[in-house]
């Protein structure tokens, strides 16, 4: 099987690799014991005994019974299995080698059983645990860098899929010696905090540098790999809008927006804790809803008795949302392990339930719960992908600081992937703390520049004329003054 990719049967890792392994190659994946080297590999055979193929795994260290025993859900029969691994009798024996050096001894027996074992299963693939062993059938780096040179030729002249697992070897540098000569080589990296996955060359193609999370699973590893934005398109099932704008459903609101917001845009909603930004946010779905978008609502902060409670109480019908399935309102309880995962799955399920609306309830938290550096820059993804495929985007930002110095719409430097921002500020109007809104951005259309006053009653949200007359947003201060006062 020479040229193009077969699958490396890892979720993910195609996409890394542009459609996988090159087909009769040398792949090497390497990392310290407890990374998923072994899982890897067999998610690797396990893909191939799916496609029909014969696959052979070869093990220098483990034998058959320990290897179904640690891995029942990835080891199949049809996997046909090497174990040329030290056995007891090994021990027993106490085979020390006074004239000969171990090289000189097994090196070359190994070496026909391989050979063997090959021309007799004839395998498309085959898994060899671990080319760390190799090392030590050899007397020097050197025989040992000329014997993986020809074992590897042997392979590919067979056309041969082949993958080494290797651990690094800091002493002797065998490992980066191998890799110069391998087709494909990968690295897991695994700490207190993280499991990284890394793609250090790829000859058959230009694979997606970086480094990415994984996770070990009992069907093998996963890594969490976004699509790049050329990969995506629109989704078909999302509606062609009557107008370019969605209302809020309040009039006093609408001429603050300059008639409302687009579809399939970003919009930020931020302000102070308790200022009513579920609230607003809230009165937006129940119009999308009404126009039968279907909305996918993440809630980082709340729990969901809780928002069910508070919008019943302003007039929100958020239960008939949830009955008609028009929302799915979920309550995030970390069970994802990095934010590519949770932004994987959320696409996925997007897709897979039609929903064309999306609500991440609090940006703050989300972004505390991976960390700032794991976090941004996926999410500024996240954001573009979803606006290519139609979706209609609400980020609920909570400012930390009621009373500030300085205006600042987010901490996160997400203004720029906003198409709009709507911003709720507590006002002290005669020593009295009231709540004002208003439009920082839209990037497509007018909107007013002067902020309103609002309030959230048993009704519903009421909002009332411009206030001309307030000042000190920009500077942490709103104070609304009474006409005729100096300023």
């Amino acid at each position: 099987m020479r040229g193009g990719k077969i699958s490396t049967g890892c979720e993910g890792l195609d996409i890394l690799l542009r459609g996988g392994f090159p087909a009769g190659g040398i792949c090497l994946v390497e990392g310290l014991p407890g990374t998923g080297k072994t899982t890897l590999g067999l998610g690797f055979l396990r893909q191939g005994v799916t496609q029909g193929e014969d696959v052979l795994f070869i093990s220098l260290e483990e034998p058959q019974q320990q290897i179904k025993k640690f891995f029942p859900d990835l080891f199949l029969d049809k996997i046909r299995f090497l174990d040329v691994s030290p056995s007891s009798s090994f021990f027993t024996e106490n085979r020390i080698y006074d004239v000969f050096t171990p090289a000189d001894v097994e090196r070359d027996p190994l070496t026909r059983r391989i050979y063997q074992e090959i021309e007799a299963v004839k395998p498309t693939r085959i898994l060899i645990d671990s080319a760390t062993q190799f090392r030590f059938l050899a007397n020097n780096p050197y025989q040992f860098l000329r014997y993986m040179i020809s074992f590897f030729s042997f392979l590919r002249e067979q056309g041969i899929t082949t993958l080494f697992t290797s651990e690094p070897d800091e002493a002797h540098q065998d490992v980066v010696d191998i890799r110069y000569n391998v087709d494909c080589a990968l690295r897991l990296t695994r700490t207190s905090e993280e499991m990284t996955l890394e793609v250090l060359k790829d000859r058959s193609s230009n694979f997606r540098a970086g480094r990415f999370d994984y996770r070990i699973t009992e069907k093998g590893i996963v890594v969490s790999v976004l699509p790049e934005i050329n990969e995506v398109k629109k989704l078909s099932f999302v509606k062609e809008a009557v107008t370019d704008t969605f209302s809020s459903g309040v009039p006093h609101i609408d001429e603050l927006l300059g008639g409302g917001f687009p579809f399939a845009s970003v919009t930020l909603i931020t302000g102070p804790s308790g200022v009513g930004k579920t609230t607003f946010l809230m009165q937006f779905l129940k119009q999308l809803a009404l126009l039968n978008h279907r909305i996918l609502y993440y809630s980082f902060d709340e729990r969901k008795e809780s928002i069910i409670a508070r919008c019943e109480s302003v007039n929100i019908p958020i239960t008939s949302l949830l009955d008609q399935k028009k929302l799915v309102l979920y309550e995030f309880f970390g069970e994802s392990q990095s934010s590519y995962e949770l932004i994987g799955q959320t696409l996925e399920f997007l897709t897979q339930h039609r929903m064309d609306v999306l609500v991440l309830d609090s940006v703050n938290t989300f972004v505390e719960y991976y960390g700032k550096e794991k976090t941004i820059r996926p999410l500024l993804l996240f954001c573009k992908l979803l606006l290519k495929m139609g979706v209609t985007v609400f980020l609920i930002h909570e400012d930390s600081k009621v009373i500030s110095t300085e205006f600042q719409a987010t901490q996160y430097n997400l203004s720029n992937i906003t198409d709009n921002i709507l911003f709720l500020r507590y006002i002290e109007v005669a020593g009295t703390i009231r709540r004002a809104i208003g439009v920082l951005k839209k990037r497509l259309g007018g909107f007013e520049k002067t902020m309103r006053e609002f309030e959230i009653t048993p009704y519903g949200i009421k909002v009332g004329e411009p206030l001309t007359s307030l000042s000190g947003i920009l500077t942490g201060n709103p104070i609304l003054r009474k006409e005729g006062e100096k300023g």
